[in-house]
């Protein structure tokens, strides 16, 4: 016998169990959308609080608590980004672009 209970080994009651009713192709039901007012406005404020993590990680003792929260911070707010645009790295820091001489192309 498994660790999980028989009820909870089908896909339905596992849904069931977190308050989600399936449909039929299996995934959850909603009819909320998200306006893109609320995206953006999300997307903002968890981009200035990626900010201030960037800012806890560059001054708080590597690997103390702080840091390690910081990071797992910074690793929602990437998925948050994912789920809402699609684009994981949308706060990573991009190169300068600036010219290299000798290296075309740069």
């Amino acid at each position: 016998m498994g660790r999980w209970p028989s009820i909870y080994r089908d896909g339905q009651n596992v849904l069931a169990l977190f308050g989600w009713s399936a449909s039929l192709n299996g995934m959850p039901r909603s009819r909320r959308i998200l306006p893109p007012t609320t995206i953006d406005a999300a997307m903002e404020a968890a981009g200035e609080c990626r900010k201030l993590c960037v800012q806890v990680l560059t001054e708080a003792p590597i690997g103390g608590p702080a840091y390690k929260a910081a990071g797992e911070v910074m690793d929602a707010i990437d998925k948050l980004a994912e789920a809402l645009t699609g684009e994981r790295k949308r706060f990573w820091l991009k190169p300068h672009g600036g010219s290299f001489p000798g290296i075309p192309g740069r």
